[in-house]
């Protein structure tokens, strides 16, 4: 996805995050980002550093590419979120986003992003690629809306595209890819339409 942000002329709002451990508590080493990127690091009274990733103009318009590089160390534990859902407005060019996570030995990430939620017109891709190391934890989650359903958008957006790929001392342990287009998101409401309004 960084190469394809590059390609169609997206702006790209660059950051990286290191958190490391101090006794049994974790701490932001390093931090940086760039527009239309923004990190906050709220305070929190458990011994996890929590990270949230926000926008400035509240969402991904057209050509907007993010790429964060996020490293946890050793016996840290990291809980990253969103400010809110990732609203992605109509794009011709398309939006995007990277993520790429190494945790060390002994640490935890939990990535428990607010959903996607496409707009209508909006072509979106992101690429999810988490290395661990032996002894390493992560809860990830992963997931999108139909769009602003009470404006009657359902699966009116152009394009979704999302890969994760999860690698544990170099070696593949899961790849998940979803990608929705006009034709497949008619199919779904088609399927909508024709399912049983309540359980029989």
């Amino acid at each position: 996805m960084m190469h394809a942000a590059r390609e169609s002329g997206a702006l790209a709002g660059r950051g990286h995050v290191t958190i490391a451990a101090r006794g049994d508590r974790a701490y932001v080493a390093r931090a940086r980002a760039e527009s239309p990127l923004k990190l906050l690091f709220p305070r929190n009274h458990g011994s996890a550093q929590w990270v949230f990733t926000a926008t400035y103009g509240g969402g991904l318009v057209d050509g907007d590419g993010i790429v964060l590089d996020l490293e946890i160390d050793a016996r840290a534990s990291a809980f990253v979120s969103t400010q809110s859902a990732t609203k992605v407005y109509r794009s011709p060019r398309g939006t995007s986003q990277s993520l790429d996570a190494r945790v060390a030995t002994g640490a935890l990430l939990a990535l428990v992003p607010d959903p996607v939620s496409c707009f209508a017109g909006a072509r979106y891709s992101q690429r999810a690629h988490v290395a661990l190391a032996g002894g390493a934890s992560l809860l990830l989650v992963d997931a999108f809306t139909c769009g602003r359903a009470a404006r009657g958008e359902r699966w009116d957006f152009a394009h979704l595209a999302s890969r994760t790929t999860i690698t544990r001392d170099g070696h593949a342990v899961l790849t998940d890819a979803t990608v929705l287009s006009p034709r497949k998101a008619d199919f779904v409401r088609g399927w909508e339409r024709s399912r049983p309004s309540r359980p029989p």
